[in-house]
């Protein structure tokens, strides 16, 4: 950064940290928003102006049109004055002729003017669309770790606001630069009329331009700004919205909205202090712009009346007065453009950080024919430097079932995000069929894995469209089976609108008890080999707990199925059961033999009979 920018960063630093920290912003996450790119760090740009590569054309005829627009502002400024100079020699025929002239160029200014627009507007809405869906499915290819370190406002912000942003910014910055020409041909003509008109041009931009570096580096540090906060906001919004129960719940409202009108405020305030640093510029730059101009216009007088140009030279210093502040103006918009798709760049560009936003990796290897087996051999895993499983190995033939259970935080959840990559292990091996699963594709491995967990996300649509998310060609009778096998049917036909019932964001309509079963009619209905259960009857009455066990009984031919559970009744009858403790397998067989054999087992047991007798 230069040392004005250092600064006026500094300046921002003393008058917002104290504000920033009382209600939850650090200013370091500040600092780094408003401070320069990194060297090396430049290619972000490059990144985004790629998607407007497949556009060539449409450029090439903006390009030409850009050109036809430019020499049509030239010849403008030349009949205007021819016009002025028949009509004072009373020459009614060139005035006629210069008239009809001059209207073809404007109106064929417009018509290219128009079309231009029209190209620009289909260059955006289709570069916006594929740059929104890259980014939307990076965020959506995130590792689990780095969905723990994201702010949900901050991401949605990058995605939607900022490539529309750019698109914006980049066609304001070829307006200026056609603002730019066209006052560049207005300032050659004024030259050809008379150097010193020319050079008064000139004086009048290059003090326009130094109030403009002013502006410039207070502009880029408060527009960091200002977007940080907004980010910080919506990222607030989300959250409340989504715990608003819990918000209820816990009586913290007041809480919540004060935190919330303090953050909004501050929002407020950066956007106000964004736009008065915008205002006084133009105030300052429009007074010292008239002053410039109305010497200006004494000079043109006093070359028309000493005989250095035509009356008719007035008309076209009076028409274009404006030419030096619209060339300010085309290098103000260039300027502040470029500062606009600069930020939206780099902002975007952190989606791509893979240190902040680290991407899953998977390998090339195709799982075919997979008949359902796993094998865990010698898998060892750490979660921030702590062991959570150690060693550990077991196998589930094909056709199968594996109960795991253990204390809360043993690992049970750890194993089945192993098995189909959500995280990966420090050493051992994880197999399918005998192929690592860090050798397989995604599609493949996770075609063939399904996990439903404690907490499934229900989409805010209708049953059958959560159901066909899972298989988009299944017929109705194949969602019907599903939902039969998730004992979710009796639920759907008392709906008046059955499979069209709409469920609500996150399946708020639904009970934890119908989420389940519904995440379970989508797990049954994909057809994997492995199926995986993660406390996903645990909302379920004993009745349709025990529907449940029955189907998985009934489908041990058709797929495998890995069950972590606290309550024990729902993996009684697992063909093997293991039992992890201190980030080992402490013991293992079926219910009937660790009744027997292992103690901890026996108190897990026993204690859930005691609270069910209860």
């Amino acid at each position: 950064m230069s040392k004005r920018e250092d600064k006026a960063t500094e300046r921002i630093r003393l008058k917002d940290e104290k504000y920033l920290q009382k209600y939850g912003i650090t200013y370091s996450e500040v600092a780094k928003n408003i401070s320069k790119t990194k060297k090396g760090e430049t290619g972000h740009i490059r990144r985004f102006l790629r998607y407007y590569k497949p556009f060539i054309w449409q450029f090439i005829f903006i390009v030409v049109a850009t050109l036809a627009i430019v020499v049509g502002s030239y010849f403008t400024s030349y009949f205007t004055q021819s016009i002025t100079d028949s009509v004072i020699g009373l020459d009614w025929d060139s005035t006629i002729k210069n008239i009809l002239i001059l209207a073809a160029i404007l109106v064929g200014t417009f018509i290219v003017s128009y079309f231009t627009s029209v190209v620009w507007g289909y260059i955006k809405a289709k570069a916006t669309e594929k740059m929104r869906i890259d980014l939307s499915e990076r965020v959506v290819n995130l590792t689990s770790s780095g969905y723990k370190g994201i702010s949900t406002g901050n991401v949605v912000s990058r995605i939607t606001n900022d490539p529309n942003i750019l698109s914006q910014q980049l066609e304001s910055f070829w307006d200026s630069i056609e603002l730019l020409m066209t006052n560049c041909a207005f300032i050659l003509y004024f030259f050809m009329l008379h150097w010193s008109l020319g050079v008064a041009m000139i004086v009048i931009l290059i003090v326009d331009f130094a109030l403009l570096k002013l502006f410039l580096i207070k502009n880029k540090v408060k527009l960091r700004r200002a977007r940080l906060l907004s980010d910080k906001h919506i990222g607030y919004v989300s959250e409340f919205v989504r715990g608003s129960d819990d918000i209820k719940g816990l009586n913290i409202k007041a809480n919540v909205f004060y935190r919330n009108k303090m953050l909004s405020r501050f929002r407020y305030n950066s956007v106000i202090d964004y736009n008065y640093t915008r205002l006084n510029y133009r105030a300052i730059r429009h007074i010292t712009r008239e002053i410039l101009l109305l010497a200006y216009l004494i000079l043109g007088v006093y070359l028309i009346f000493n005989g250095y140009m035509t009356i008719g030279a007035i008309s076209v210093l009076l028409f274009n007065r404006n030419a030096p502040a619209n060339l300010s103006e085309a290098i103000t918009g260039i300027s502040t453009s470029g500062q606009e798709i600069k930020i939206s760049c780099e902002r975007m560009n952190e989606l791509y950080s893979d240190k902040k936003y680290p991407q899953e990796r998977f390998g090339k290897k195709q799982l075919k024919n997979y008949t359902g087996s796993l094998t865990f051999d010698n898998v060892s895993f750490k979660y921030d430097n702590q062991p959570v499983l150690d060693r550990v190995s077991f196998y589930v033939p094909a056709g199968k079932s594996l109960g795991i259970v253990g204390k809360s935080g043993a690992g049970k959840s750890t194993i089945l995000g192993l098995i189909n990559r959500l995280i990966d292990c420090d050493s051992g091996r994880i197999l399918l069929d005998n192929m690592d699963n860090k050798s397989l594709t995604e599609d493949s491995l996770r075609a063939n894995v399904s996990l439903v967990p404690q907490m499934p996300y229900i989409f805010n649509t209708t049953i059958r469209e959560n159901m066909l998310y899972a298989k988009p060609d299944a017929t109705e009778a194949e969602m019907f089976e599903a939902i039969k096998k998730a004992q979710f049917y009796d639920f759907v036909m008392s709906k008046p609108e059955g499979l069209e019932t709409v469920v609500g964001e996150g399946g708020v309509v639904l009970s934890g008890g119908q989420r389940q079963r519904l995440a379970l009619a989508r797990a049954f209905l994909k057809s994997s080999k492995l199926i995986m259960l993660d406390e996903a009857t645990s909302a379920l009455d004993n009745q349709n707990q025990e529907g449940v066990k029955q189907v998985i009984t009934q489908m041990k031919n058709e797929c495998s199925f890995v069950i972590v559970a606290h309550r024990l009744s729902t993996i009684v009858d697992c063909d093997e059961i293991i039992v992890l403790d201190d980030h080992h397998i402490i013991a293992r067989g079926t219910h009937n033999q660790l009744m027997r054999t292992c103690p901890q087992y026996m108190e897990l047991y026993k204690l859930e009979k005691e609270q069910d007798n209860k």
